[in-house]
């Protein structure tokens, strides 16, 4: 299947000249990385454990994960940040 076949498929989110790879890769890693660091990682651990389960069980890992991130000091930060139009800080916790 080529990129555009999977772009109008959504699996990929992006399809950019081969040349721009490794730049849209590292502006994508950055935009990744400016995010809550727990909310990364849960999400993370989800996408990797989730799709080798059935989905009944992806979906409870999933729960589990909102349940910690939603939870957490990082998801007040966010919307205080927010209001106050200032970047989170986050603490990863």
């Amino acid at each position: 299947m080529d990129a555009a076949r999977a772009y109008a498929l959504g699996l990929v989110n992006l399809v950019v000249p081969a040349a721009s790879v490794l730049d849209e890769a590292i502006a994508l890693a950055q935009r990744i990385a400016a995010n809550a660091p727990l909310a990364v990682r849960y999400s993370k651990s989800v996408m990797k454990h989730a799709g080798e389960l059935p989905e009944s069980e992806g979906w409870k890992i999933n729960q589990s994960a909102v349940d910690v991130v939603f939870s957490s000091a990082d998801a007040m930060e966010g919307p205080v940040a927010f209001a106050e139009k200032r970047e989170p800080r986050w603490q990863g916790k």
